[in-house]
């Protein structure tokens, strides 16, 4: 009997379950001991009142005081397999049955436990001939244990129990489940249906019949009805979550998307981190149109390293739905290649890539769509269009030769026409004289035909679509715009602003009539009334590129540029338009501000496809204004990469290697570039290059390939001087030369011109076409160097104060420093001779002329140790200049080194008289 305490506490339970929680627990450890008997009745009421946790806990505790009662551990067995935790279960009916609880009770839950735990080995094992079972129990039991067998592959086996379960006379339903089996080991799968079925017929709640069922149809692929008996399986059985699981799945395979997100749910409640789940929901959510859902739970599933090919589609479907066209890209790239050629997905890459003017990927992608339909020609036209716009033209017409058979409609066919007209491909006027002719009273088609017929100067022709607009309806204004583009190519600017004050009388807010009535005062270069039509497009649109541009230039021309700084300091970004209106900013800052402002400015900008193409030569000119060459290269070569085919980004690479003089490597990458695409400008570059490493042969090829229109260009002639000079023909570079450098009078048009009429005798010509340079421009430093050079000879007292002031100018120079300590030392000004030579030498110690330079000043004073210890660093080397070996042997007698100086005369193979004469002289004195 319970004690008072203990009966109180029992009477009012459900009480206090209700206001806490764990009250059960501390009720049954307060009560004293009780007999198995009181713990099995206790237990039973709370799992009528269904808490079997705390029917849990009695019979626990019961266990612990009472360790070997068989009945305990058989009811907490029971409880488990109520509360679905069958591995519990098992265990607990396995020491029951070992503690001597009747079989005939355990072996059937027993056997449940086991084959719902997935304990099929130890089931498949479980003695049950022996046991008093009834038929039913036995049949049922066997049929779990066959079923286990089954599963691990052990058919033979499975046979031998099936066939003699099947001599037990009883009409129990797993009799037939069993007649069903046999079928599945005999691979007869439709009699094992129809078996299967019958029993469902029989017995349509039972679960292991619905199981059954639902497993034969998913085994041959009817995923349908699968579906349909893993759903009446899972009201049964609602706690086997990997049945749920799989009935989730078929329902999606189904195109059940809301069924199947019911249950993913439930599970996603238990599993929040499952990837497999997240995979199911990401689907679900894709299939209702919830891209940020479905995205997320793709993402989620994939951060878990699931990468199933569903999981990347959802998840690049999703990105290019929402705008995510990089995230689409990285997505469906990953299965692109395991893609048959012309699966839509390919499509919507390429669209993707598209977006994001990708012209190389997008062109790659768009090559697996081999059998194009009708509604793929945007797709085509537009990566055309991202491909032209990238500078492949060729790439861009032979997309576009594809478009143009499966284009049909109007607005396919006007941006077929458009996209030719911007490449010059004047057949596009036939396209858009379609779309016009499919679609007479289509905007969109009459205003781009218009375009184009003002384009080509077809005057009469656009005044005819003019027409059209100005009566069709809704397109007034835009036939007016039309009639005014056409009156100012007439010069007729009256009646042009006429027509367009009617435009914006009807629609004041109209942005292509402002920015047209704004264009025609720019062009009768009314400043003040364009600064005032300016403002009135910007009210409208704030950041309209056209507007802010046009505001920049007229305030530039007129002195007051800080207006248009200050406007644009004021106005809001948003993510669209903060990268153009940046980059207009930065180009007018680079011109009014200096290059520092405008690459602050340009720092926030990611450089990628979707950037205006100003942005890349803003920033270069940038860099090189402030000497950054090697930033400059690394953004010319990211240039480049961007835009394979953009020749700009080559040629200011070029530009750099002419600036160092690193010609061998603007060869080489002019060459790479005529690999990819061929270009006159870069083949007259690769002649260039090639002409000043002194390879004729290779530039003279080049020049082959270049048309005679640009062969006259000016440095066209620079480059035929060269040549010429490098063949012999010396006259003929003159005359090139000459030419060039009227044109661009560089100092490498300099130095040819006055190569080529130094090797034609006109030495005098050429000293006064060095005076003639230097005195306009007086900061050239090679120049003036040059001309120092000339004046040694010609004119010592000038060479002197030439590089007296250069030196002013350019005190690190070593050239400035040695000429003019040589000029010294012969003008017996020693302490200045020595100072700048000695400056010179720790500049350039292993420079032939500097050294001699140097050293002749120290032997004048007699300081033979001190000049030795200055040829030493010079001899090491190979020296061919004879009069240095001359002197180095002089130096070495007059410092009493007779024996050294002698071995070194000996080595010595002199040629030139005038130093074999020294060499003689220095043997006599030395008596030698």
């Amino acid at each position: 009997m319970m004690n008072a305490k203990c009966l109180s506490l029992f009477n009012h339970m459900t009480l206090l379950r209700v206001i806490l929680g764990i009250a059960a627990l501390l009720s049954i450890m307060a009560c004293t001991e009780k007999s198995s008997q009181q713990a099995l009745v206790e237990a039973k009421s709370y799992n009528l009142e269904g808490d079997r946790k705390a029917a849990i806990i009695v019979l626990k505790t019961a266990i612990q005081k009472q360790p070997t009662d068989a009945e305990l551990r058989f009811q907490l067995g029971k409880i488990y397999i109520e509360q679905s935790d069958f591995v519990s279960a098992e265990k607990e009916l396995s020491r029951a049955l070992s503690l001597g609880f009747p079989s005939a009770k355990v072996i059937p839950l027993l056997a449940e436990a086991m084959e719902r735990s997935g304990a099929n080995v130890a089931l498949s094992e479980l003695e049950v001939e022996t046991l008093q079972l009834t038929n039913i129990d036995r049949l049922e039991v066997g049929f779990r244990q066959v079923s286990s067998l089954i599963s691990l592959s052990k058919k033979e086996q499975a046979l031998v129990q099936l066939n003699s379960l099947q001599k037990i006379n009883s009409d129990s339903i797993y009799k037939s489940l069993l007649s069903a089996l046999k079928a599945v080991i005999e691979d007869d799968a439709v009699d094992a249906m129809v078996i299967a079925e019958k029993a469902y017929s029989r017995s349509p709640l039972n679960r292991d019949v619905l199981k059954l069922n639902a497993n034969l149809n998913l085994a041959q692929k009817n995923l349908s009805k699968a579906a349909a008996f893993f759903s009446e399986y899972e009201k049964q059985a609602p706690e086997d979550l990997q049945s749920k699981l799989l009935l989730a799945d078929l329902l999606l395979q189904t195109q059940q998307p809301q069924k199947a997100e019911k249950h993913i749910d439930e599970l996603l409640n238990q599993f929040s981190n499952s990837p497999l789940l997240h995979q199911l929901k990401s689907v679900t959510r894709l299939a209702a149109e919830d891209f940020d859902k479905a995205l997320y739970h793709a993402e989620k599933a994939i951060i878990s390293k699931r990468n199933e090919p569903v999981i990347r589609f959802v998840a690049g479907i999703s990105s290019f739905e929402l705008g995510a066209y990089a995230n689409a890209i990285a997505h469906l790239s990953v299965i692109a290649p395991q893609l048959p050629d012309n699966h839509p997905v390919l499509r919507v890459l390429v669209a993707s890539q598209v977006q994001l003017r990708r012209a190389e990927a997008a062109e790659e992608s768009l090559s697996r769509i081999s059998q194009p339909e009708k509604n793929d020609a945007r797709l085509f036209t537009e990566t055309s269009s991202v491909l032209s716009k990238a500078g492949d033209i060729d790439a861009a017409k032979s997309i576009l030769a594809q478009a143009e058979i499966i284009t049909e409609t109007p607005q396919d066919l006007t941006r077929l026409g458009q996209i030719k007209m911007s490449i010059n491909d004047v057949t596009g006027l036939a396209d858009l004289e379609k779309s016009a002719a499919l679609a007479p009273t289509s905007l969109n088609s009459l205003s781009v035909l218009a375009e184009a017929y003002l384009s080509l100067d077809e005057l009469d022709k656009a005044n005819k679509v003019s027409q059209i607009l100005i009566q069709a309806e809704g397109t007034l204004v835009q036939g007016l715009l039309v009639g005014a583009e056409i009156k100012q190519k007439k010069g007729d600017y009256g009646k042009a602003q006429l027509l367009l004050s009617k435009a914006l009388e009807l629609d004041s807010s109209n942005i292509d009539a402002r920015i047209a009535d704004l264009r025609l005062a720019m062009r009768t270069e009314d400043f003040d009334l364009a600064i005032q039509k300016a403002e009135a497009l910007l009210a409208i649109e704030p950041t309209n590129i056209q507007g802010l541009s046009a505001m920049f230039a007229i305030t530039g021309y007129l002195g007051s540029i800080d207006t248009a700084f200050s406007y644009v300091d004021k106005i809001e970004l948003t993510n669209e338009t903060e990268v153009p209106v940046k980059v207009l900013l930065a180009e007018y800052q680079l011109v009014y501000q200096g290059a520092v402002t405008a690459l602050k400015t340009l720092r926030a900008i990611d450089a990628d496809q979707t950037v205006p193409n100003s942005y890349w030569h803003i920033k270069a000119n940038a860099l090189v204004q402030l000497g950054k060459i090697e930033q400059a290269k690394s953004h010319y070569l990211l240039w480049e990469q961007t835009y394979p085919y953009q020749q700009l980004a080559i040629l200011g690479q070029l530009s750099l290697y002419d600036r160092e003089r690193k010609y061998a490597a603007g060869v080489g990458k002019a060459q790479a570039f005529l690999e990819r695409k061929e270009s006159a400008d870069i083949r007259l570059y690769h002649a260039y290059f090639s002409a000043m490493t002194g390879n004729s042969e290779v530039a003279k090829e080049s020049l082959l390939r270049v048309p005679s229109a640009l062969l006259d260009q000016p440095f066209s002639k620079g480059v035929l001087a060269r040549i010429a000079l490098l063949d012999g023909r010396a006259e003929e570079a003159v005359k090139n030369a000459k030419i060039a450098y009227q044109d661009a009078d560089t100092i490498t048009n300099l130095f040819l011109y006055v190569q080529s009429l130094d090797q034609t005798q006109q030495s005098e010509l050429a000293y006064n076409v060095i005076i003639a340079h230097t005195e306009k421009y007086p900061s050239d430093i090679p120049a003036r160097i040059l001309l120092g050079e000339r004046q040694i000879v010609n004119d010592t007292k000038a060479a002197i104060a030439n590089y007296t002031d250069l030196l002013n100018i350019t005190p690190d120079n070593w050239i400035v420093l040695n000429n003019l300590s040589y000029l010294q030392m012969q003008a017996g000004n020693l302490v200045s001779a020595e100072k700048n030579a000695k400056t010179a030498y720790e500049l350039d110690p292993t420079n032939v002329a500097v050294s001699d330079t140097y050293a002749q000043i120290l032997m004048l004073d007699k300081r033979y140790n001190e000049a030795l210890k200055v040829f030493e660093k010079i001899m090491s080397t190979n020296i061919k200049n004879e009069e240095v070996l001359v002197r180095h042997v002089e130096a070495l007698l007059r410092n009493g080194d007779t024996a050294v100086a002698q071995r070194r005369m000996e080595q010595l193979s002199i040629r030139q008289p005038k130093f074999k004469e020294q060499l003689a002289s220095l043997k006599n004195e030395f008596n030698l």
